[in-house]
């Protein structure tokens, strides 16, 4: 017969770790008397409200019928049956249902104490598990913003459910573990739920997913807005629901309709639905000057870190624009050419054109949304 210590290694491994975890939890505060009798009463209501326990066949169940009765005392028929008096302090009340009584209480008891049990282990199971992963990082901040109530600095991780907010004056870059980036206007209030899944309450929001990850979703109280590998804004106003797409497509669902805005060959769309659920469409060009207010929520960019090829693709997204090469021979040139300077404060039109002036390339005039590219001597 085996005794209290015959447990295998794995028993006692976890006894320790539930014993590490009791204490860690630290000391609990014991059930008030007042929380123990809210209990205690609503256990006896509940019970009062069960069928008697213990009723032989054919005996009546009405209260008033069985009052008239005398009492009995023994032997009752019937799959509860068994012998003994009935207590002097419960009156009319059969063996049978004491025993429930006591079985409904001590029942009652283990369920509050399980509760209480897991609602003091809670605070130290995650202090054991540690704090959930970062699903994103301050990438630049411009003026005033608070992460969670904190002042945003530059490199803060944010985990789920982190609170971002702006002031009026600020803009805030918010990089993604999924790659994609989100830029904050002024006045504006985002809660991170997942990576793929933002909550805008109030303000401008705009996303850049063109990465190869999953659909991410900004959910607003007025609709959801869901991305299809795209740069795209929304903006929530008290009377409205704005949604600006500079690239790809997105889907806006709604309590009333489902909608659909994209953009081609450089020309986006502008989509805006009311508090009556009235819809407008407008075109918007991806390089409009609407947009420029993403030049304000963007670090600098440092032309040391990579080549001209890395500085043209990133300029040309930021202009809203397509990158082509006149010939393979010229991506290979930018491709090969490292960068240097300094762009600071500078326009991007007059920063491509002075970081070309310093290589063999140059800008071609081309349609309206492309940055073409050639060789500066016509090779």
């Amino acid at each position: 017969m085996s005794g209290p210590d015959d447990r295998t290694g794995a028993g006692r491994r976890d006894d320790d770790d539930i014993g590490r975890l009791l204490r860690a939890s630290g000391a609990r505060r014991e059930p008030s008397s007042e929380q123990r009798a809210r209990i205690h009463a609503a256990l006896l209501t509940t019970f009062a409200q069960l069928p008697e326990a213990g009723v032989a066949a054919g005996e009546p169940t009405d209260p008033v019928a069985r009052a008239a009765r005398p009492a009995v005392v023994g032997l009752r028929s019937g799959p509860l049956a068994h012998r003994g008096n009935l207590p002097g302090n419960l009156p009319g009340y059969l063996p049978g249902k004491a025993r429930l009584l006591r079985f409904a209480i001590a029942a009652g008891l283990l369920v509050a104490l399980t509760a209480g049990l897991m609602g003091w282990l809670q605070p130290a199971m995650q202090r054991a598990m540690g704090p959930s992963p970062a699903i994103a990082r301050v990438s630049f901040t411009n003026g005033t913003s608070w992460v969670d109530d904190r002042p945003a600095q530059a490199d803060l991780a944010l985990r789920s459910r982190a609170q971002v907010r702006t002031a009026a004056d600020a803009n805030l870059e918010l990089r993604l573990v999924n790659g994609a980036l989100l830029r904050l206007a002024g006045d504006t209030r985002v809660v991170l739920t997942r990576p793929d899944r933002i909550e805008l309450q109030t303000g401008r929001l705009y996303v850049d997913a063109n990465v190869p990850t999953a659909a991410i979703q900004v959910v607003t109280d007025q609709g959801t807005v869901t991305d299809l590998g795209t740069q795209f804004e929304v903006e929530v106003a008290p009377t409205a629901l704005t949604v600006l797409v500079r690239d790809g497509r997105v889907v806006l669902e709604s309590k009333r309709t489902r909608l659909t805005a994209g953009a081609r060959a450089g020309i986006g769309e502008a989509l805006r639905i009311d508090s009556s659920g009235n819809v407008a469409r407008r075109p918007l060009a991806a390089n409009d000057e609407h947009w420029q207010w993403l030049s304000g929520a963007r670090p600098p960019y440092v032309l040391e870190r990579g080549t001209l090829h890395d500085f043209l693709a990133w300029s040309a997204a930021e202009s809203g624009l397509t990158l082509r090469y006149q010939t393979e021979a010229v991506r290979r040139a930018a491709v090969q050419t490292h960068t240097s300077g300094n762009i600071d404060g500078m326009k991007m039109e007059t920063a491509i054109d002075s970081v070309l002036a310093t290589t063999r390339l140059r800008r071609k005039p081309a349609a309206r949304n492309e940055l073409l590219i050639e060789f500066a001597d016509g090779d």
